[in-house]
């Protein structure tokens, strides 16, 4: 199972993404992540998804409301 990892800041958290099959003649290498020996630093925190949707989302809102597209009322 391939899973996406997310991070954004000092938080992170993988998202599983199901099965993928890669097929062509450019794949190097497909590889498992082996959790026991997973080299982050030491600061970072593993947090849900719903908490890293909710980050995203607000850092997608601050750029929106900071962006040139928003009227200045």
């Amino acid at each position: 199972m391939s899973c996406e990892r997310v991070i954004v800041g000092d938080i992170y958290c993988d998202l599983p993404l199901g099965l993928y099959v890669i097929r062509g003649e450019n794949v190097v290498l497909i590889a498992e992540l082996d959790l026991e020996k997973e080299e982050l630093p030491p600061h970072m925190t593993r947090v849900s998804p719903a908490e890293i949707k909710r980050v995203l989302d607000e850092i997608s809102f601050e750029r929106y409301k900071s962006s040139e597209f928003v009227s200045q009322r």
